[in-house]
């Protein structure tokens, strides 16, 4: 059975740290567009993550030489977190325009808090 990830992840910690580092970024956003379109780059966000995990399952797999690393899955997976961010910051600047800040400090802190629910699993 391959590492997984996902279960070194406390998600009870992650969650709600997440959704409020957004919540609280949330409170210099102007505007329902601005609200709406900073609640979707979160979901971006999350979407990024989830593509990260598999590419790096991907890699933890053919570092321990359980298995060849689909390198197809890999590439497709890395070039859309390219897309989804690459998207999502477009969006953001199309409703928000030089305020596309708040969410790049939230993606920002987003990676901190990914961070601090992996060392925090409480095994």
């Amino acid at each position: 059975m391959p590492l997984r990830i996902a279960q070194k992840i406390n998600f009870k910690l992650f969650i709600p740290i997440s959704v409020g580092l957004t919540a609280f970024f949330s409170i210099f956003l102007h505007g329902k567009a601005e609200v709406i379109t900073h609640w979707c780059v979160y979901l971006a966000v999350l979407v990024n993550f989830y593509m990260l995990h598999t590419v790096v399952r991907e890699l933890v797999v053919a570092g321990k030489g359980q298995e060849k690393p689909d390198k197809f899955i890999m590439f497709a997976y890395s070039l859309g977190k390219l897309l989804v961010l690459f998207g999502a910051l477009s969006l953001g600047v199309l409703f928000m325009g030089n305020r596309i800040i708040i969410p790049v400090l939230n993606y920002a802190f987003q990676i901190f808090a990914l961070c601090a629910s992996f060392l925090y699993k409480g095994e």
